[in-house]
């Protein structure tokens, strides 16, 4: 008989949590065993082959609004998983993009939830037509850069006048405006937030790291910014004026402002009810679980 991992995911108010996607690791490797809807118990039950030993579970938070109550407004959502090689990036959001390659590829050097996650170098990047952003928005991801001070996560609107951008070595900016920091070190992982937002009638971005606020500042007077007729992730101006050297777990935007206590406004319980409220500042929460 196959092992199967099996568990049950209830709701901090102990009602069950339904349609959230559960992926079950190998704990010894992280290999990818397979994955399950939650029933509307809250119920899963994923077949491990022949493997009996430890596992762990991730619970994605933002699979739709049982999870995350602002998941309508998810613009775009690329978990950058996959084989090593692989050229296969999905927009796994409401909205469904069609994501545009050019060269990026997975690669299973860096991994941070998955099997892989999207390297960007070299020009490498991935563009989806315009998001229609209005504010407030945010944007996220989980980056490993390969070298410091990175540039080119994203671009609003390529070669155009006013766009919002990660422009110049370690800065968000809109351009012919002013510049904030940013600035996640080389060589580790970290989860960044951008918030982009109102502040006294001028656009504010908030730029937080690992669930803690690094600074926040006005990078335009007036609310105004540019969206070109894509959104570009890698490089600005198509590569024309720097890229991304990175690689890059989960890239989430949202056309609402998230914050660092709570990224998903959800607040999940594993199978012993042992409460893991506030939410850890993943898209993501991983809980043990067992082989039966």
């Amino acid at each position: 008989m196959a092992n199967v991992a099996q568990g049950n995911v209830l709701g901090v108010d102990g009602s069950p949590i339904e349609n959230l996607r559960v992926f079950v690791y190998r704990r010894d490797n992280g290999a990818l065993l397979g994955s399950d809807l939650t029933d509307a118990s809250g119920n899963f039950s994923v077949n491990t082959g022949v493997f009996s030993g430890d596992v762990f579970a991730i619970y994605r938070a933002a699979v739709d609004s049982e999870g995350d109550p602002l998941w309508s407004s998810v613009k775009l959502f690329l978990t950058c998983s996959g084989a090593d090689g692989s050229t296969t990036f999905t927009d796994i959001s409401p909205v469904g993009a069609t994501v545009t390659r050019v060269d990026t590829t997975v690669s299973t050097a860096q991994n941070k939830f998955y099997s892989g996650s999207g390297l960007f170098n070299g020009g490498k990047r991935l563009s989806v037509p315009n998001l229609s952003l209005t504010l407030p928005f945010s944007i996220e991801t989980h980056i490993y850069p390969i070298t410091s001070n990175p540039l080119g996560l994203f671009d609003t609107a390529p070669s155009a006048g006013g766009t919002i951008r990660n422009y110049n070595s370690g800065q968000i900016e809109k351009q012919g405006g002013t510049a904030i920091t940013f600035n996640p070190p080389a060589g580790e992982w970290s989860w960044v937030q951008l918030i982009f937002k109102e502040v006294s009638g001028n656009l504010h971005c908030d730029y937080i790291r690992n669930g803690s606020l690094v600074t926040t500042g006005q990078i335009g007077s007036g609310l105004s910014f540019t969206q070109g007729a894509n959104f570009v992730i890698g490089g600005i101006n198509n590569g024309g004026d720097g890229s991304l050297n990175a690689y890059i777990s989960e890239f989430r935007v949202t056309n609402a402002a998230r914050s660092a206590s709570n990224p998903v406004a959800a607040q999940l319980l594993d199978t012993v009810a042992t409460d893991f409220s506030p939410l850890k500042n993943d898209l993501v929460r991983r809980f043990p679980t067992e082989v039966v």
